[in-house]
């Protein structure tokens, strides 16, 4: 919860930061604020401006800065039209490669898909659970670790995809503030 949503004076900016907190938690396989025991110490670290302690394991700089950019302070945000203009997201390279941080991960094995295994395709987790607050991975569903195919994870799409989306946002968002 962004931190002006306490002071109940807020505008569509916490939007941003919940997509900035969204993006933390795909990145690294942890809830924001998951070193926290009770809801009152989320409450005060969000209050006193105090970022998740999962943003520092975050290896790749360019996301971290760009996590950063939507959790930051409100008058420091950027809009959504702003972040469609980040290099972040104009940056389609085909190069870049994203790898797992949660310990769970294993990164070095390469192999035929199987139900409930990690493995990895082109360094994304191709396998996805549930994971406690604790950060333990739980599977008490068949389906809450399945294996997805290599075209869905691959970090290009990952971008291209949240680029559209935020995009028809920013149109929507256009639109409707049209006057007729």
């Amino acid at each position: 919860m962004a931190p002006e949503l306490y002071d109940e004076e807020y505008n569509e900016l916490v939007d941003i930061y919940a997509f900035g907190m969204c993006l933390l938690e795909l990145v690294t396989f942890e809830y924001p604020y998951c070193e926290c025991s009770n809801a009152a110490q989320i409450y005060r670290k969000v209050s006193d401006g105090e970022k998740p302690g999962s943003l520092a394991k975050i290896g790749d700089p360019e996301v971290k800065l760009f996590i950063e950019k939507c959790i930051a302070k409100v008058d420091e945000r950027l809009l959504a039209n702003e972040l469609l203009m980040d290099p972040f997201l104009l940056d389609v390279s085909d190069e870049k490669i994203f790898y797992p941080v949660h310990p769970n991960i294993n990164t070095t094995d390469i192999g035929s898909p199987k139900p409930s295994s990690s493995f990895r395709y082109d360094g994304v987790a191709s396998s996805v659970g549930r994971h406690d607050r604790s950060g333990s991975m739980s599977n008490s569903h068949p389906s809450d670790n399945y294996v997805m195919p290599k075209t869905s994870t691959s970090p290009l799409i990952l971008k291209r995809t949240l680029q559209s989306v935020l995009q028809l946002r920013w149109l929507c968002s256009s639109i409707s503030q049209i006057k007729m």
